[in-house]
């Protein structure tokens, strides 16, 4: 009789261990999750890998950029972000072929380094 409460005991310490063991998992899982969901890039991460384009000035201001770029025998415009971040090498203005750095973020393309066509990166 005695062999039979323990073995009983045994096995329901057993269960209730695996099922805190189980329990440490999902919470861990949740915890990883809720801090990884909608949480924004540290700074010095982009939301994408750093593009570069090069194409034709269309306009430039202090906030945006528009380059003209030819694509599969297109003409398409691509509007830039230009904020604090971006770096600005040369005189850059309409009607100059310049190369554009960028990322996205939000849907929007955040220019990281505009420069010339002809000048080489360092």
């Amino acid at each position: 009789m005695k062999v039979r409460k323990f073995g009983a005991l045994l096995i329901v310490l057993l269960a209730f261990l695996a099922s805190q063991a189980l329990a440490g998992c999902a919470v861990s899982r949740v915890r990883n999750y809720a801090a990884d969901f909608g949480q924004e890039p540290a700074p010095g991460q982009h939301e994408t890998p750093i593009q570069s384009v090069n194409g034709k000035v269309v306009d430039i201001s202090s906030s945006q950029l528009r380059l003209e770029v030819q694509a599969d025998g297109k003409i398409d415009t691509i509007e830039f972000v230009i904020d604090e971040n971006t770096k600005t090498d040369g005189d850059i203005k309409p009607g100059i072929l310049a190369t554009v750095d960028y990322h996205t973020k939000e849907g929007k393309k955040y220019a990281a380094h505009i420069m010339p066509a002809e000048a080489k990166k360092p």
